[in-house]
């Protein structure tokens, strides 16, 4: 979707702090933390929400939070 800010961070097109990219996620620190190291896992192709992502995508993506959580 042409004028998601989330889709333009995902890939590039807005600079981010990058903690992680792989050819389908890319994981950034937050902007406005709730925590310290809070951090945003988000997909390359996009979604509305997390209910419309395909079933394979989100798999990975929990996998990914999992390596993730208390990092």
């Amino acid at each position: 979707m042409g004028d998601c800010i989330f889709c333009k961070i995902a890939n590039g097109e807005i600079p981010s702090a990058t903690l992680y990219e792989d050819e389908e996620f890319r994981v950034i620190l937050d902007l406005g933390p709730a925590s310290k190291g809070h951090s945003l896992i988000l997909p390359k192709k996009h979604a509305a929400n997390i209910y419309e992502l395909p079933d394979e995508t989100a798999g990975k993506a929990m996998i990914l939070q999992k390596k993730w959580q208390g990092n």
